[in-house]
């Protein structure tokens, strides 16, 4: 009986065994394959010194200068040659970036930033510090805040001196200035002045010169074309008003052109119209006449010829942005050009048009080994194309084209100066790794370094790179930026708000001269009076509006003159659009509307001993947030939507309140 019972008990262990020999994983290859959820091998273990074997050395640390990623060159744009040349680049671009949209590069991985270190302030005593005039109002004889004296911007309120032109939804009103006895004089449609029943206008904004209001209104119209196809049109028309009786506006011309509005200027009489026209599709079988943009004057539609249209190599999306010069006195058209690309942000001086449009660039290296893995190293930067259009009463010419590091945030971070461009960009950069096994099929990736930071650079007249000074504000991107005369000033935040002054005497070596770090952010910089400069933007310590006044008379030190923070005042639409603030240095006024505890506001401060005070806090009901204030005389008057109120800054109160009837 012993016997048998141990018999089954091995004869169970025999079935035991079988079964585990039939459920078991197989036997690992010799060589066993990476696991690809692993940590990727950085390096390998250090044997005893006493082995027989020796000790084995770590491998060096990682270096990428050993596999440089270095971005191409962005190509410059070629004349076309024919519309078929214009149509073979677009669809090209359109079917490799799906659409319209573009493909501006996409990081596939996270990790901590690379830290940057700041530049340290010049502190050479014997070096000489610019000390250029920086008394300049920037308020051009049409009450439009402006970046450049002479070049007026187009807005929604402008004023000759005795008048008010304001466009809104209803159409073109004109007031006559005259404190507490306004009255609006005349009001003319803009969108029947163009007599297209079939198209749904906007006003956007206009334009003035003696005796004449450009209007431009976004218009657009879809249905069904001659070949039973869906469009979706978009264009901008400029309507070209004689005013001068100014109870009887009259229509002159009009003159459209396809594409979204971006941005117009007016110099010396001429204006100048910066449209971008985005393409929904385009295929080789697309006529001329479905892509090219057209210009029409009075209705005649003219598509821009092959030799105004440059093709763009690398575009961001596939699109054309168009310059127009109109004489703003007879409404002729001057001239015209487009090329292939969008455009984001415009700068323009007395001499040229400046067109950035920042781009995503992706990189790689030449495959290498590492390990059982082969390695290529990728690099993500962004980067910024520039378009230089030279004009000469009205005539254009693409004359240049630049690169640089980073994206500017506005058209303030640009400005030249002495024929040099100065550009204040952040600059965004990952870096990575991917690891494949080619054996085994297994891919993996490693974050190298990633960061940001703002830099500016110098292009000299023929827009090569002649200087450059980095790190700036190390994991921060440029929040505001002024340049005056040589000296550069330029804000960027994450938590604490440094303005950094630059130096830019010598344009081939800017130098950092200082820095200042104080609590909030300044999102507006704006050149005040000698030795002084205001900066808009907000607390962050405490909720509030903070304005404050630097005293940059000395460069190099550059101090918190006067400061105060508006508790109750949310934001304001003039800490991103500097055509919504008001500043007049000469009466110490500074003018904003802004969100406050209680509703909508139009905030008045008062400079004066050095000291801010809030010299009215007008509560004056339904208030946009994109009102305007201008000063004329003894009156202020703030023009929001349909209402206009006259304050007397006497007394800072209201003198007169208009709204729609004609007087």
């Amino acid at each position: 009986m012993k016997l048998m019972r141990i018999a089954a008990a091995l004869l169970c262990l025999a079935l035991l065994f079988g079964l585990a020999a039939c459920t078991a994983k197989p036997a690992a290859p010799a060589e066993k394959p990476a696991d690809p959820t692993a940590e990727l091998p950085t390096e390998p273990p250090i044997t005893d010194p006493t082995d027989p074997a020796g000790p084995t050395e770590p491998p060096a640390p990682y270096d990428p200068s050993a596999h440089p990623v270095t971005p191409d060159p962005l190509t410059a744009p070629e004349a076309a040659a024919s519309y078929d040349a214009v149509r073979l680049s677009l669809v090209e671009h359109f079917r490799s970036n799906w659409g319209y949209y573009g493909n501006d590069g996409f990081f596939p991985g996270g990790g901590k930033g690379q830290e940057f270190e700041p530049t340290a302030p010049n502190t050479d005593d014997a070096a000489e510090v610019p000390t250029e005039p920086q008394g300049n109002d920037g308020i051009d004889d049409t009450g439009t805040t402006v970046q450049v004296a002479g070049v007026d911007e187009a807005d929604i309120v402008k004023t000759d001196g005795s008048f008010l032109y304001c466009l809104t939804d209803e159409g073109l009103r004109i007031y006559r200035a005259a404190g507490a006895g306004t009255v609006k004089v005349s009001e003319t449609p803009v969108n029947d002045a163009a007599d297209e029943d079939d198209f749904y206008g906007q006003p956007t904004a206009m334009l003035i010169g003696p005796d004449r209001v450009a209007a431009f209104v976004s218009v657009s119209s879809y249905g069904i074309d001659d070949d039973g196809e869906y469009y979706d049109t978009v264009l901008t028309r400029v309507l070209l008003f004689d005013v001068a009786d100014k109870e009887n506006p009259r229509l002159l011309t009009t003159v459209s052109v396809d594409g979204y509005y971006e941005t117009a200027r007016l110099l010396e009489g001429k204006l100048y119209l910066v449209t971008t026209k985005f393409l929904w599709s385009i295929d080789e079988d697309s006529r001329p006449e479905q892509f090219i943009p057209a210009v029409y004057c009075d209705g005649v539609k003219t598509m821009l010829a092959p030799d105004e249209i440059w093709i763009c190599p690398n575009p961001a999306s596939t699109a054309f942005t168009a310059v127009t010069s109109v004489d703003l006195s007879t409404g002729e058209l001057v001239d015209k050009l487009a090329f292939t690309d969008n455009t984001e942000t415009v700068y323009m001086d007395r001499e040229g048009l400046y067109l950035a449009r920042p781009v995503t660039s992706t990189a790689e290296s030449a495959p290498y080994t590492e390990d059982q893995y082969t390695v290529v190293d990728h690099q993500w930067v962004t980067r910024t194309e520039i378009k230089r259009i030279r004009i000469a009463d009205g005539k254009l010419t693409l004359d240049g084209t630049a690169e640089v590091e980073g994206a500017p945030l506005n058209q303030f971070c640009m400005d030249v100066y002495e024929g040099k461009l100065r550009i204040a960009t952040t600059r965004n950069a990952e870096a990575y790794r991917i690891f494949r096994d080619e054996k085994h099929g297994w891919e993996n990736y490693e974050h190298v370094s990633g960061g940001r930071e703002s830099l500016v650079t110098v292009l000299d007249e023929e827009l090569n790179e002649i200087g450059k000074l980095t790190g700036l504000g190390a994991d921060e991107r440029i929040y505001a930026v002024r340049f005056v005369g040589a000296l550069g000033y330029v804000v960027t935040f994450r938590e604490t708000d440094p303005v950094f002054t630059v130096d830019l005497s010598d344009p081939t070596n800017p130098r950092l001269l200082g820095e200042l770090h104080l609590p909030g952010v300044s999102k507006y910089l704006h050149p005040y009076a000698e030795g002084l400069l205001f900066g808009l933007g907000q607390a962050i310590e405490t909720q509030g509006m903070q304005l404050t006044m630097f005293d940059v008379s000395d460069p190099a030190n550059v101090k918190v003159h006067a400061q105060t923070i508006l508790e109750d005042f949310w934001g304001a639409e003039a800490e991103y659009d500097h055509k919504a603030l008001m500043i007049k240095p000469d009466l110490g006024l500074i003018g904003f509307a802004a969100y406050t505890d209680e509703g909508d506001t139009y905030a008045l401060i008062r400079y004066q001993d050095d000291a801010f005070t809030v010299a009215a806090s007008l509560e004056l009901g339904y208030l946009p947030n994109n009102a305007r204030g201008l000063v004329l005389g003894d009156f202020l008057y703030i023009v929001g939507g349909t209402e206009v109120y006259v304050i007397s800054l006497t007394d800072m109160t209201v003198a007169a309140e208009i709204s729609d009837a004609v007087g």
